[in-house]
């Protein structure tokens, strides 16, 4: 996720502060929103999931070799997708798991030209709220019914791939093309 903000103080002497006003910034490019690449955002979901795994891959390299090679932990890595707007559940997020996928595959070149990788954490488990857009995008492998009483949790496509792989399925790769291989 990428964001671009300006220091803004004058947020701190508003009489109603949120936790947005606390930051005393302003966003000028607010993260998946970026006017830029309009024609690969999720159809019907007005969000921009834009995987660049060579940055991940180039990003550990430059650890490695710059920093003496530290370990690292991966954490918040993934995929999010606006609410249906008519309150439908979404379970097949099908482009999910490609976009994990690929910084998978990324972390897992790292380590084996030589990065101390020691952990990949998806961004979420479950649908959560989000700092910046509280419950506007929704990351969870785990989807939640938040028009439930109960808020209803029920496993996405994306979910029941990733337990497979943790379970020793097979990590679907990127052909030399750049094209994603099917399940």
């Amino acid at each position: 996720m990428t964001s671009h903000s300006d220091d803004d103080p004058s947020q701190l002497e508003r009489e109603l502060r949120d936790y947005s006003a606390d930051e005393a910034s302003k966003y000028v490019t607010m993260p998946f929103k970026s006017s830029r690449h309009q024609e690969f955002k999720q159809p019907g979901l007005g969000l921009q999931n834009d995987d660049a795994p060579w940055a991940l891959r180039k990003l550990l390299e430059h650890l490695q070799i710059k920093y003496a090679n530290p370990p690292v932990i991966i954490y918040e890595n993934g995929a999010g997708h606006e609410p249906d707007p008519s309150g439908g559940l979404l379970y097949d997020d099908e482009f999910r798991s490609p976009f994990l996928q690929v910084y998978i595959e990324a972390a897992l070149q790292s380590i084996r030209n030589g990065s101390n990788v020691r952990g990949y954490f998806v961004w979420s488990f479950m649908d959560v709220f989000e700092y910046i857009y509280a419950y506007e995008f929704q990351f969870g492998l785990i989807g939640v019914d938040y028009g439930a009483e109960g808020r209803t949790r029920y496993p996405r496509s994306s979910a029941r791939w990733y337990a497979g792989f943790l379970h020793g399925g097979e990590l679907r790769t990127v052909a030399p093309d750049g094209s994603r291989a099917s399940s």
